[in-house]
């Protein structure tokens, strides 16, 4: 009997053909050259295309599930798999790949071993040696191991920075010392070698007189006081007309001390241990200058501006009262007038100090340090003094920082005539209060007991 459906299974061949071409095209079909008659009998594998026997199978549901993917329907022909009735060329398979146990798995599988050196104690080894025992067992120990990125490391900081900064910091730190010994040098106050205790840092006294014409008088004395650390200057004046006691006990002045003492240095002594006498302590230095050098010193400094309290006239000089600029002659004038003042040398004492504070204020600035070296120099070569230019420049300083803490006071007492001669007579309480509260360079309290003040 015929097969209704031959047909049907030709043009299902040619179309199962082209599929196969279209998926996995063949590589060699020489030895079965075409696939399109499985009627020829020309198949090399002996198909036999008689499926008379598959008649009473086909049915319309299995011509409809013919898919050449899957094994749905009884006549499915995939060349790709071995579904259908006939068997599939043969193809050149893939060689498999080798099986790779699991990780895990593979070393479970390995048994657990014991270190050759346990019970020993344990030794440094080397890396290989270290790498070897942690090899073993290993299945892919041999395998190449491809190289493994470290990020190189930051380089530890060092302390310091290598290049001797730590020489440099040294030699600087010598030359910072270095400087501060030089201005130390250059900066020193006056220091008494009688001292009485401890001090107030950096704080000095200076006994500054003046001569009259004879040199044999000290008619100007003032004790000048100057404190860097209570930021203070002050100027005591001390009357010439003082009463005193000489070591024979005569009754004089103050201002024949000098003279009595042979004049110089050791007149000067001798003014020192009255003046410890009155205020308890020795000053750090002295100044002794010529009246006659204060027209050269205020010519040099171009005059001073003074006020002039009252009209005066001396030596062929004449002054209205006021403020006004005096060259040196009439400055020295001034200096030494007295007779026109009700007070006499107490109101000339107290235009001295003003002088002075003048001086300081207007001679004491850096605009005038030129013309203050030349003053120096001149004061240092017509002088009797203590001071070295450290000191000079100490006072110096000391006035230019501290000059609006100026105070001017008059050593305490009373004038009174002994014998029809003037005198001034000191009132002892009055000296010790003064002298600690204003012009005692110590530490160490003054009283009444460490006073010798005649009277």
């Amino acid at each position: 009997m015929p097969n209704p459906y031959r047909n049907q299974h030709d043009d299902l061949d040619d179309l199962l053909q082209q599929v196969d071409d279209l998926l996995q095209p063949p590589q060699s079909y020489d030895d079965y050259n075409n696939y399109d008659n499985y009627d020829s009998g020309d198949d090399p594998y002996g198909y036999d295309d008689d499926i008379d026997d598959f008649d009473d199978m086909v049915t319309d549901d299995t011509i409809l599930y013919q898919n050449f993917s899957n094994n749905y329907g009884a006549n499915v022909q995939n060349f790709a798999n071995g579904y259908g009735g006939r068997q599939a060329p043969p193809t050149n398979p893939a060689p498999a790949a080798p099986s790779i146990p699991a990780y895990n798995a593979d070393f479970r599988q390995q048994p657990r071993r014991e270190p050759a050196d346990a019970g020993r104690t344990p030794r440094r080894d080397s890396m290989g040696q270290k790498a070897a025992r942690r090899n073993q067992g290993n299945p892919y120990a041999d395998d190449p191991i491809p190289p493994v990125y470290r990020k190189p490391s930051k380089p530890k900081r060092r302390r310091g920075c290598g290049c001797g900064c730590s020489t440099v910091l040294v030699m600087l730190a010598v030359l910072v010392a270095g400087i501060f010994g030089l201005i130390h040098f250059m900066f020193q106050p006056p220091r008494s070698d009688d001292s009485i205790g401890a001090r107030k840092k950096d704080t000095a006294t200076i006994l500054l007189c003046g001569v009259d014409a004879d040199g044999t008088r000290t008619d100007t004395m003032m004790l000048m006081y100057l404190s860097g650390s209570e930021h203070k200057v002050g100027l005591l004046s001390i009357p010439r007309d003082t009463y005193i006691l000489t070591s024979g006990g005569n009754e004089v002045k103050l201002n024949a001390a000098y003279g009595l003492n042979n004049c110089g240095e050791e007149g000067m002594e001798g003014l020192f241990d009255h003046i410890q006498r009155l205020i308890g302590y020795r000053p750090d230095g002295y100044l002794l200058v010529d009246f006659e050098l204060v027209p050269k010193i205020t010519d040099l400094m171009g005059g001073l501006e003074v006020d002039v309290p009252m009209d005066c006239e001396d030596n062929g000089i004449s002054l209205n009262a006021g403020l006004q600029t005096l060259n040196g002659d009439e400055l020295l004038m001034l200096l030494r007038h007295r007779k026109s003042y009700a007070l006499a040398d107490l109101t000339r004492v107290e235009v001295q100090r003003q002088v002075i504070k003048a001086c300081m204020e207007q001679w004491v600035s850096p605009g005038k340090i030129g013309n203050a070296m030349s003053v120096l120099d001149l004061v240092e070569n017509n002088s009797l003094t203590t001071l070295t230019t450290p000191n000079y420049l100490w006072i110096a300083k000391t006035i230019l920082m501290n000059l609006k803490n100026f105070s001017t006071d008059t050593l305490p007492g009373e004038a009174t005539t002994i014998d029809g001669i003037s005198y001034y007579l000191l009132d002892p309480e009055s000296v010790a209060d003064l002298i600690n509260e204003s012009y005692n360079p110590y530490q160490v309290h003054i009283s009444t007991d460490d006073l010798d003040i005649a009277g």
